[in-house]
Parts: structure tokens; C-alpha cells; sequence
């Protein structure tokens, strides 16, 4: 189940996303950008959906804070004031998407599956670009010793550990 935090100061839009998102994400819903930063700087998640405007902290303040905190966190901005300058600004600013209220719950699910979809591509060519690195380390001519191979093995294990060495 991905993490989704969704953040509108009008309950019912907060009530109604929770709902929507509910049966295959685990959904935390908040009424105003301060708490929802909060958590996410305690808890982090793997999509953020929120409101453009909002009393003390609004969805651009969000966007461009939680972006601080994760550059990869995908970001929807939603609002009930659609302008094709806001969303330009919007994705501008580093917003993965912007939607428009009223909305098709089928289109943000769609939209929502896609971010996500892409996030877990991008990680997996990480971890792939990671892994080959490694691949082409133990062949270098440092290692072409059975002895430093052992070595070089033995520190892989040890970084993948959480126990001190020294």
C-alpha cells in the first residue's frame, strides 16, 4: 500500500479523496499545509495530494517545502480555481501534476497509479545503476585477486549492516 497524504482545508474534499483513495492506499488526511508538513517531514509519503489555497500555509508553500525535505515526493496540486497559468506555475515549481475540481475519481486514480508507477521504475534503475556499479567494481584490476575480492565482499556485507565497524 503506497502513503498518501491528502491536504485540503474543506472537509468534504478531504473526506471525499480519503475515500476514493482509501481501498488501495493508505490514506492521511489534513486540514491545513502546517500539520500535513509535519508529518511528512516525520513520517514522509509516497504521494502528496493538496490544495492550492489554504489559510497560513497553501499548496505552493507545501510543494516547494516538501520538495526540500524529498525532490523525488510526487506532488498533485488540486484546485476549485482552474487556470492554465496556475498549472503552468504550478508544474514550474516542481508539482508532478495539477487537478482541476471538480474532478474524475477514476482520472486521479489513474493519475495517481501513474506517478507511482514511475516513482518505483525510477528507484528500480537506481538500484539497477547501483548494483552494476558494483558489478564493474569487483571486476576492475584492484580485484582481480581472490583475497581482495573476499575483502571487497566482506565490506559490502558490513555497509549493508546497521552494526558499527571498525
Amino acid at each position: 500500500m503506497s502513503r498518501v497524504m491528502v491536504v485540503d482545508d474543506d472537509p468534504l474534499a478531504c473526506r471525499i479523496l480519503t475515500r476514493m483513495l482509501g481501498p488501495d492506499h493508505e490514506v492521511t488526511a489534513f486540514g491545513n499545509g502546517e500539520e500535513a508538513l509535519a508529518h511528512f517531514r516525520r513520517h514522509g509519503a509516497e504521494i502528496i495530494l493538496s490544495d492550492l489555497k489554504m489559510p497560513r500555509l497553501g499548496g505552493m508553500e507545501l510543494l516547494a517545502r516538501a520538495k526540500e525535505i524529498n525532490p523525488e515526493v510526487p506532488v498533485f496540486i488540486i484546485t476549485g480555481h482552474s487556470s492554465l497559468d496556475g498549472a503552468v506555475s504550478a508544474v514550474k515549481n516542481g508539482a508532478y501534476d495539477y487537478i482541476a475540481k471538480p474532478f474524475d475519481p477514476d482520472d486521479v486514480l489513474a493519475r495517481i497509479n501513474r506517478a507511482l508507477k514511475e516513482r518505483r521504475l525510477e528507484e528500480t534503475v537506481a538500484l539497477y545503476r547501483q548494483e552494476r556499479e558494483l558489478e564493474q567494481e569487483r571486476h576492475s584490476p584492484l580485484t582481480r585477486s581472490r583475497c581482495m575480492e573476499e575483502i571487497l565482499e566482506l565490506g559490502r556485507r558490513a555497509a549493508r549492516s546497521d552494526s558499527s565497524v571498525l
